[in-house]
């Protein structure tokens, strides 16, 4: 259980690190416990494609401009991401076809779900210096995630793919609390809590969103 938090809390702090697997294999000897983390490509492979992510993650955050505020670097960096991707409601299965979940399927691919929106959005974030964080839950009845955001000292929920429609950008959930997110959103319990049904899905930390001078 510990190994899968670390493992889980590396996946959502480090979002260029898209090619580990979510699995791990580990063995106990009396010099201590080893770890084996799996990637989904060679290492030629990964250089390749690490390169790409941060070639358009600098291409992305070129909308950044000297002078704006900690807000309006958000908002920029909202709206070049919605503009460079789109949905992929085709993907189902992330060990068949990983790039959707991640932050190269959306950078790179320009195709992706939930949690490589989510990601994108965290990484474009920390170029940025904002900090931010990954949270999971549901939405509609099926499996989401999106971020949370820190703008001056106060915490903020943020769904880019819920703010991204078939007609254009909106900002129904840019920087929003806890009490309108929960309206239609679904939050997993921190760890080591368990859904309703009794499935193992959590979230490493939960921040609390009831802050609205940030809000859109």
């Amino acid at each position: 259980n510990q190994l899968r938090l670390a493992l889980e809390a590396l996946r959502n702090d480090q979002p260029q690190i898209f090619w580990i697997v979510n699995r791990f294999g580990y063995s106990v000897s009396a010099e201590g416990t080893s770890i084996e983390l799996y990637s989904h490509y060679s290492a030629e492979e990964c250089a390749v494609r690490i390169d790409r992510v941060e070639e358009e993650a600098r291409r992305l955050t070129g909308v950044l401009q000297e002078g704006m505020t900690p807000f309006e670097r958000e908002l920029a960096l909202h709206d070049a991401l919605l503009q460079a991707v789109e949905y992929d409601g085709q993907a189902k299965d992330s060990s068949e076809k990983p790039e959707p979940f991640t932050v190269y399927g959306a950078l790179v691919e320009g195709k992706a779900v939930c949690q490589g929106y989510a990601l994108a959005m965290q990484l474009l974030l920390y170029y940025a210096g904002i900090e931010s964080t990954i949270v999971s839950g549901s939405a509609s009845g099926i499996a989401h995630a999106w971020n949370a955001v820190q703008l001056e000292g106060s915490w903020y929920y943020l769904d880019p793919t819920w703010d991204d429609t078939d007609d254009g950008i909106r900002y129904h959930y840019y920087n929003v609390t806890t009490e309108v997110l929960t309206q239609d959103h679904g939050l997993y319990p921190s760890y080591p809590g368990k859904t309703a049904d009794g499935e193992e899905q959590f979230n490493v930390w939960i921040p609390v969103c009831t802050a609205t001078a940030e809000n859109y």
